[in-house]
């Protein structure tokens, strides 16, 4: 078998191993106490079942040798090396999100993030960029925190 099937075959049969997962921890939930119209259920039970199908059509196209070629490539041309250094600054921004959230709040380390995501894309005007993060995290903050009535750590910015 073919290298190209082999990874196309693990990607679908990963999709499809994700959607019984989705379905069986659907089934698994417990009914609300309260009477509603629309289960909690619904939603997660219509994505499941979305991804089983297409996981099993995929894997059908797979099987019958119908390979993905990535865009503006021919067939058979050279796949570039991977940038594991943006894939670092990028997955290094996430963990520094989930380690600030609660001792610096939502503001300060979504800002992180978002200035390490676009420092891995190549943003040229880092103090642009930053600026950016800022006043996004904020409309984000002030959002949730005054018009949804969602609480958000506020960390070190608590006087907001």
């Amino acid at each position: 078998m073919k290298k190209e099937i082999k990874s196309e075959l693990a990607f679908a049969s990963s999709l499809l191993l994700i959607s019984l997962i989705v379905l069986w921890d659907t089934n698994r939930a417990g009914d609300p106490a309260i009477n509603v119209s629309v289960s909690p259920k619904l939603f997660p039970f219509a994505v499941g079942t979305l991804l089983l199908v297409l996981s099993v059509a995929l894997i059908i196209q797979v099987l019958r040798g119908k390979i993905a070629t990535p865009e503006g490539e021919e067939e058979g041309a050279v796949i570039e090396k991977s940038d594991f250094n943006s894939f670092g600054l990028v997955l290094g921004s996430i963990f520094a999100f989930v380690l600030l959230i609660q001792r610096a709040g939502f503001v300060i380390s979504s800002t992180i993030t978002f200035f390490g995501i676009t420092l891995a894309f190549g943003i040229a005007n880092k103090l642009k960029a930053l600026a950016i993060a800022a006043v996004f995290s904020l409309i984000v903050f002030e959002s949730f925190t005054r018009l949804l009535n969602v609480d958000l750590p506020a960390g070190w910015l608590s006087f907001l």
